[in-house]
């Protein structure tokens, strides 16, 4: 045999070899693998039994374990998992997540182990562990909507300036809408001089709308009413509805002249009629001896049925003789059946005799035989010897005119 026939021969039987030692390899990490997963289930197990102790332990030696493999994160996810629920010592449960997310920044639980880590962080540090809030507020700028807003919520405690820095930083870096929404949030917790400010400065000139609506509505809620001069150009300057509205309803929580005045001017605007709607129910709740004569001009001028009907229901709310004058007008001139209906209810106050003669005219006379009915209604409903007698000569002519 030639030694090139030999040196051929050796090199088939070393390829040989060398495949079924690859082979043999192969069969044994599937193995090690099945048997990890196997392990990993019965550790599960213990998870959902809520048996912490033991599922730490085995948690514990299968991320330890080389033959885990793909399970090493998931492994340690869960013995960080264990021992956060039980509850012996956080700053060890929250060393662990932070392993974890330092060793597999990739993994499919990054995230909920960045979420338990604002959890326990801002535990630890309300009880003096001032580093855990340097680690929380670095979770602010997580990719993780979610994470990064759970975790500027951990930061916000009332009264406490100190994170201020930190939420104007982040409304400065992160143009996501939940987030800078968040930081309001968080800012209206906060509640001193100094997060008003910012909340201002926010209404001011936010440019995402549903931003600004949530520094409105906060505004709102805190009764800031230094804040009144932005909220009311807000209202007057956008033609955004949503961030109208949160500006009508900031308005009417401070309960201002100022603010009274300011809706008093907007509902003699053109604007959208449900912002009016809106604005109209606010004014006429706040007073003012401008509330009564705007409303009058809307019922005169507004070709929005929607405003006129809430000019109606405002008026009701007044109660006052004027406000029962000016409802007894839309009765006897309004062309709208349904805007003559709504005021008939409007002035069916019990015992009140203003507006009688006026009922029993229409409860006759009224083109709409729905609203007939209701004026018959509520002469019943007024019940004084004057509405009663008037019902009668209805009930008397209705029956002679069949």
């Amino acid at each position: 045999m030639s030694s090139i026939s030999i040196r051929g021969t050796c090199i088939v039987l070393v390829l040989a070899f060398l495949s079924s030692a690859d082979s043999s390899a192969q069969d044994s990490q599937a193995d090690n693998l099945e048997s990890a997963r196997e392990l990993y289930d019965q550790a599960y197990e213990l998870v959902l039994s809520e048996n912490w102790t033991e599922a730490a332990q085995r948690f514990r030696a299968l991320s330890d374990a080389r033959t885990s493999g793909e399970l090493i994160d998931d492994a340690r996810f869960w013995y960080c998992y264990a021992l956060d629920q039980r509850r012996e010592s956080a700053e060890h449960a929250y060393r662990c997540y932070r392993e974890l997310r330092a060793d597999f920044p990739e993994s499919e639980w990054a995230d909920d182990a960045a979420a338990s880590m604002v959890r326990l962080g801002d535990a630890l540090s309300e009880a003096g562990g001032g580093e855990y809030l340097t680690d929380v507020e670095t979770l602010t700028q997580n990719q993780n909507d979610q994470v990064a807003v759970t975790a500027i919520h951990a930061l916000a405690n009332p009264g406490n300036n100190d994170i201020l820095p930190a939420l104007e930083r982040i409304m400065k870096r992160n143009d996501d809408s939940s987030v800078r929404r968040a930081v309001v949030q968080a800012l209206h917790k906060i509640n001193t001089a100094e997060a008003r400010s910012l909340l201002i400065d926010i209404a001011r000139s936010e440019s995402d709308p549903r931003v600004r609506v949530e520094a409105l509505h906060a505004l709102g809620s805190l009764e800031a009413v230094e804040a009144a001069d932005v909220v009311i150009a807000a209202l007057n300057n956008t033609q955004n509805t949503d961030v109208q509205r949160a500006a009508v309803h900031a308005l009417h929580r401070f309960g201002s002249q100022k603010a009274s005045a300011a809706l008093v001017d907007f509902i003699k605007s053109e604007a959208n009629p449900y912002v009016l709607r809106e604005a109209i129910f606010a004014a006429s709740d706040l007073g003012g001896p401008d509330v009564l004569p705007v409303l009058g001009r809307v019922l005169r001028t507004s070709d929005a049925l929607e405003v006129q009907l809430a000019a109606v229901q405002a008026l009701r709310h007044l109660g006052s003789t004027m406000a029962r004058r000016e409802l007894i007008r839309v009765i006897r001139e309004s062309d709208e059946p349904r805007l003559r209906r709504e005021a008939v209810i409007a002035i069916a106050e019990p015992r009140a005799n203003e507006g009688v003669d006026t009922l029993a005219e229409v409860a006759l006379n009224d083109p709409s035989p729905r609203v007939r009915e209701v004026a018959t209604q509520a002469l019943a409903q007024i019940g004084t010897p004057e509405a009663r007698a008037a019902l009668q000569e209805v009930l008397v002519q209705n029956a002679d005119g069949r």
